[in-house]
């Protein structure tokens, strides 16, 4: 990252030009001028593109200027405190305070409403100053639930320039990108062409030449610019596959001052395109870089031309250190749709195979020590030490087989039955336990295993309580009559309703808890509903935790365990796929790989998927609601029906006779109380 060093290697290799990738100095005027001066091409902007895109509050009064759309907001360079509480009224709150020279998520804040003004622009400040050297902010306009969908430009020295489409990053964790995709998902053709003509006027406007990145906030039809990335970008591979172009190619071209190879008519979309980042990090740790040496590393086999394309720069042996950015590799996947392409990339994900030692421990430290060694030495010691680790990780694996034995054997003595004693004959010949009754008490149990309470809650809730506090915006369907049961209102104006979920339980218990929780809650819920799946009346069990490090990771690990547990197998397949609740960011429903066979369906096998659940990180709105920080709290939840596990585990076909009170059906379906029911002991007969 010597700039000096970086040009005096240049000048001595006899090279011609320097390309900066998309690292630290690509995006760095002073290297770009630096090497202008040197007489050495600089692969990238001129270095006045660079700065005019370097500052967020210039950059967004340049495009207002070139009649790009901007989010509405003060851009200016006053810096008052109170100026900018007073912009920040007149923008109308929900408002976001921003790094002028940030970047990557550095000093952005959330205000929802003035009283959390002046500490949020504290902390935002106090970032910036840090990351940056500069605590200038700007403020804006929060878009709810945006989408970031941006456009790859290109421009040469001779005034010409074309975008080659979008993507869209808006899978992201603390503001940097996870998943891309290319073309935009459901992104009208006319919106298409508007965003595209907007970042090639963006380009433009500052004497753009190379490849660039416009990024937009988009939502409600609209777009509005964020910022331009006078680089090539990451994700550059995703815009490559559905176009057949070389964008390094084109770079080379542009700076050897070619005109673009292409014109605008002549480019096309080909299929679907998507990009994962491969990350050393730590779920458990709140996804912090997982530092160490890459012990194993198998990634699936790679062509750059697609359909499944590895970019990587390390290799088995490599160390992840935490100086740089953890990512390992990018895996992308074409397809002739995005169905195809989501298959294909799942095939590659579960082809590639990381594992890293960590940097502390005696085994690492013996490692450390091969390289002193001589090749004799090597040759032995080698082969010794991947034994130990072998040795080791069988020992773990005993180890826990036997606390698993030892807890099982701890649970048969606590459930002995002392058969001398009498008992009445009539709940064993007559009585039969209700198999929703028996359900929840298996799921209680597994749960308490897992360190889990049981919370429970009123069946007539508020309004308040049911929706208001849990973030369901006002005219959401579920408020309407014909999707709930409602009462007359108190007179106070309260409405009242039987509750639609168990989720109003979630903010009675963070009312009442300082976290850490850990809370399932089961019960009864209502909804106008009916047929061979649904009642009106059914029930829920719903799942939280809150603390300050919650993560998705945690919340699959429990998950993966609570459904090993009750379908009694060994293994599951869990796919988890985007969706939406309006009490959780970002919100997933959860599949089961399973097979089927006539009515029966068995989990842990088969090539078919079974919805089982819904889940997400909770959205922070609730957990304010809940009377907690969001800024210093965290969690999950996760929610699913009772009735249907049960008629899955089963074998019952239909929901309604659950309810129905037909003796007939309970002698069939129901346990004696003394039953211990398995997938494999079948039901009472």
């Amino acid at each position: 990252l010597n700039r000096e060093r970086i040009i005096a290697a240049a000048k001595s290799s006899g090279a011609e030009a320097i390309h900066p990738g998309y690292g630290f100095l690509s995006e760095n005027a002073d290297f770009a001028e630096a090497c202008a001066k040197a007489g050495i091409v600089f692969i990238g902007p001129p270095a006045s593109a660079i700065r005019a895109m370097g500052s967020k509050s210039a950059a967004k009064a340049l495009m207002e200027k070139a009649g790009v759309p901007v989010v509405p907001g003060y851009h200016g360079q006053q810096q008052d405190s109170a100026f900018l509480a007073k912009e920040a009224a007149r923008i109308g709150y929900p408002v976001l305070i921003k790094a002028v020279a940030g970047g990557g998520g550095k000093g952005v804040r959330r205000v929802d409403e003035a009283a959390e003004f002046a500490e949020a622009l504290d902390g935002a400040k106090r970032e910036a100053k840090n990351a940056f050297k500069d605590d200038a902010v700007l403020v804006e306009k929060y878009v709810e639930r945006p989408r970031h969908v941006e456009i790859q430009v290109f421009a040469d020295a001779k005034g010409n320039a074309v975008y080659l489409f979008e993507r869209d990053c808006s899978v992201q964790r603390r503001h940097q990108k996870v998943l891309e995709e290319a073309p935009a998902p459901g992104l009208p053709e006319a919106t298409r062409k508007s965003m595209g003509e907007a970042a090639v006027a963006a380009a433009k406007a500052i004497g753009y030449t190379g490849a660039g990145t416009v990024e937009f906030i988009y939502g409600g039809g609209r777009f509005f610019f964020m910022e331009m990335n006078t680089r090539l970008q990451v994700e550059h591979p995703v815009t490559e596959l559905v176009t057949g172009l070389d964008l390094v190619e084109w770079q080379f071209r542009v700076a050897a001052g070619e005109a673009l190879p292409l014109k605008q008519d002549q480019l096309r979309l080909r299929g679907h395109a998507i990009e994962a980042r491969l990350y050393a990090e730590d779920p458990g740790k709140d996804f912090l870089p997982a530092i160490g040496r890459l012990s194993h590393l198998a990634l699936p086999a790679s062509d750059p031309h697609g359909p499944v394309r590895i970019d990587t720069g390390v290799r088995q042996g490599d160390a992840v250190s935490i100086h740089y950015d953890p990512m390992i590799a990018k895996v992308v996947a074409w397809g002739e749709d995005r169905g195809a392409a989501l298959r294909r990339m799942a095939r590659a994900l579960e082809e590639t195979r990381v594992a890293a030692l960590g940097k502390k421990g005696a085994v690492s430290e013996l490692l450390k020590g091969l390289g002193a060694m001589t090749p004799d030495e090597r040759q032995v010691m080698g082969p010794a030490l991947n034994g130990l680790k072998d040795r080791i990780a069988a020992a773990i694996a005993d180890r826990r087989a036997v606390l698993k034995d030892a807890d099982l054997v701890r649970r048969l003595e606590a459930e002995r039955v002392d058969v001398t004693l009498p008992l009445r004959p009539s709940p064993l010949e007559t009585g039969r336990i209700h198999p929703v009754s028996q359900v929840v008490d298996e799921i209680t149990a597994i749960f308490a295993d897992l360190g889990f309470a049981v919370a429970e809650g009123p069946d007539i809730e508020t309004d308040y309580y049911n929706f208001t506090a849990l973030n369901f915006p006002v005219g959401h369907p579920a408020r309407e009559m014909h999707d709930t049961f409602f009462f007359n209102p108190r007179p106070d104006g309260e409405r009242m309703l039987l509750r639609t979920h168990t989720s109003p339980v979630q903010i009675r218990t963070m009312e009442a808890t300082k976290p850490p929780i850990r809370v399932i809650i089961p019960g009864r819920t209502y909804r106008f509903d009916s047929d061979q799946t649904h009642t009106p009346m059914f029930h829920q069990v719903e799942g939280l935790v809150i603390d300050e490090q919650s993560t998705v990771g945690q919340l699959k690990w429990v998950l993966e365990e609570f459904c090993k547990a009750f379908f009694e197998v060994d293994k599951v397949q869990m796919r988890f796929r985007p969706s939406y609740f309006p009490f959780t960011e970002p919100s997933m429903e959860v599949d089961i790989r399973c097979r089927r066979q006539g009515n029966e369906v068995r989990f842990g096998e088969g090539d078919d998927w079974l919805e089982i659940l819904g889940c997400g990180m909770v959205h922070p709105n609730v957990i304010r609601a809940g009377g907690h920080d969001p800024d210093r709290y965290q969690g999950f939840a996760w929610g699913m029906g009772i009735d249907r596990i049960a008629m899955l585990k089963y074998g019952m076909p239909d929901l309604r006779a659950f309810f129905d009170a037909d003796v007939r059906w309970l002698n069939h379906y129901g346990f004696r109380p003394l039953d211990l029911p398995t997938l494999a002991g079948g039901l009472s007969s």
